[in-house]
């Protein structure tokens, strides 16, 4: 890149660096990014920090101009956003670094994809210095080649990218939708603001302890390598749609000894009880033999319908719960006791089959377009690699 009439920058404004009395808020304030707010070769505002505008009049030197890329050169290595319309005339912290390139030789928008690119970030990754710090100086950075086509290629190429991140965007706009509309169904249905059509007679109030023949919680394992035969579900093997994934392992003489009092059974709902508080998931039988750690609770049924249980301990009113009852310590927690004394509201069955099979294909649905989206970043990836070879 030295070799190209590119200029680069950084966020190291020495004695002019920002003091706690130069922050501002968002409203008041200019964006004055760091490293986290670089993601998936975009710009966001999540999360940052703002300067007054006074301070930031002062910066020059790192006042973003559309088709810049900024970069981390320093802890989040590799990171870099692209600054669209939206984003000129925001600032950069000293964990950044800006390149704005020559428009008669190189475009920005194509360099950010090669530095996105495989061979990009090793290139980039290659040339850091340090041990405890990691950091890309601007002097290596310069030395990272680029492979420079004609500008009408680069063109087509940025255009080509474009369109796949604008469809990423779409989709992922659909999803944070999908999700939207499925709160506010939980919480109509389940505040009883609306109803179906024919079922009208009141819910029973019931402990969870009521409907069920089992509440406990898992384990921690001896063995500590991750490896053997069965499942291990911990509470980051649950996403947020209630699905379980990328499970670690234990040996079946552990399962079946040590771990023997939490052996997971086909539709035991798994609910967080540590951590990411209420995160929610049914056990299928496909995970099976599976087993799990103290973090989750392992609520076998009585009665009911397992997909409303799951579904009525992933709404509102279980957050407003746990939000009420946390117990304090070094992360939140509450107690298997907490767990059984939830108050459920307590439909028939048939009313319970027919909110659940609404949540069925409200979840089917959100997974089909999360599908979609894995296949449009992978598709990306793909392009990326072939076209920088």
């Amino acid at each position: 890149m030295g070799e190209t009439n590119s200029y680069f920058t950084d966020g190291n404004y020495g004695e002019s660096y920002p003091k706690e009395s130069e922050l501002s808020d968002k409203e008041n304030g200019v964006p004055f990014l760091r490293g986290s707010n670089l993601r998936n070769g975009e710009l966001i505002e999540d999360n940052a920090n703002y300067i007054t505008k006074e301070k930031h009049a002062e910066l020059t030197s790192g006042h973003l101009v559309e088709d810049d890329i900024v970069l981390a050169v320093r802890g989040s290595l590799g990171a870099l956003g692209y600054v669209k319309e939206e984003n000129i005339d925001w600032n950069i912290n000293s964990q950044l670094a800006v390149i704005r390139t020559d428009k008669s030789e190189l475009s920005g928008k194509f360099l950010a994809q090669f530095l996105l690119s495989w061979r990009g970030q090793k290139e980039l990754l290659s040339r850091n210095t340090g041990t405890a710090l990691k950091q890309l100086p601007i002097k290596q950075l310069k030395d990272v080649p680029v492979p420079i086509v004609n500008l009408d290629e680069q063109k087509e190429i940025s255009a080509l990218f474009t369109s796949i991140d604008n469809l990423i965007a779409a989709t992922q706009d659909k999803i944070d939708a999908l999700e939207q509309a499925k709160r506010a169904l939980l919480q109509r249905l389940f505040d009883q603001s609306w109803r179906f059509k024919g079922y009208s007679d009141p819910w029973e109030k019931r402990k969870l302890s009521e409907v069920t023949n089992l509440i406990t919680k898992g384990t921690t394992p001896r063995e500590k390598g991750g490896r053997g035969e069965v499942n291990f579900i911990k509470v980051e093997n649950l996403s947020k749609n209630g699905n379980i994934f990328t499970t670690s392992k234990v040996s079946v003489s552990e399962h079946q000894g040590y771990l023997a009092r939490s052996i997971l059974q086909e539709n035991d709902i798994l609910f967080s009880i540590a951590g990411s508080l209420g995160r929610t998931a049914i056990v299928p039988k496909l995970v099976l033999p599976a087993n799990t750690n103290q973090a989750l609770a392992i609520i076998r049924l009585s009665t009911g319908c397992v997909e409303f249980v799951a579904t009525y301990l992933s709404g509102e009113a279980i957050d407003r719960y746990i939000r009420r009852n946390p117990t304090v310590g070094a992360q939140p927690n509450i107690s298997l006791t907490q767990v059984a004394s939830l108050q459920i509201d307590w439909p028939s069955l048939h009313e319970q089959e027919v909110i659940s099979k609404l949540f069925a294909r409200v979840k089917d649905l959100i997974a089909a377009t999360q599908s979609r989206l894995s296949s449009l970043e992978l598709l990306k990836k793909a392009l990326l690699q072939d076209l920088f070879i």
